[in-house]
């Protein structure tokens, strides 16, 4: 919006909980941080190229490190939530916190079966009710 010579706009902060703001610039000002973006002709603006192209990161830069005769770089240990459980509370989620033993997963099928066949139900596993 342009009054008195001043344009004003809204414009999202991103260091500030994304929240949206107006900024009110002097119309010289606006343009002139506005011409910052505009490229002269025949100039192509290019984000990512060279080496670190998404198509030459994996085979290009492996190639520039062993000729630089720098080390590869190991790909990071992926760990699961467990092991990072594991590794803030000391507490292993994978054992029973009574007698310490390994638990197991069973599918809930087994389970309901167990439990109904011990009932004398077992006709009711699978949704399926034969009364």
């Amino acid at each position: 919006m342009l009054a008195d010579g001043h344009v004003s706009f809204h414009w999202k902060d991103y260091a500030d909980d994304h929240r949206t703001k107006v900024m009110r610039l002097t119309a010289d000002e606006f343009i002139r941080r506005f011409l910052l973006h505009v490229l002269p002709k025949r100039f192509v603006r290019i984000r990512h190229y060279g080496l670190l192209a998404g198509r030459n990161v994996a085979t290009q830069l492996a190639r520039c490190r062993q000729l630089l005769g720098v080390p590869e770089v190991e790909p990071p240990v992926e760990r699961t939530w467990l092991d990072r459980l594991r590794e803030w509370t000391g507490h292993d989620l994978s054992c029973c916190p009574h007698c310490q033993r390994p638990l197991t997963r069973q599918p809930l099928e087994t389970m309901m079966s167990a439990r109904l066949r011990a009932q004398g139900r077992v006709e009711a596993v699978g949704g399926v009710d034969t009364s």
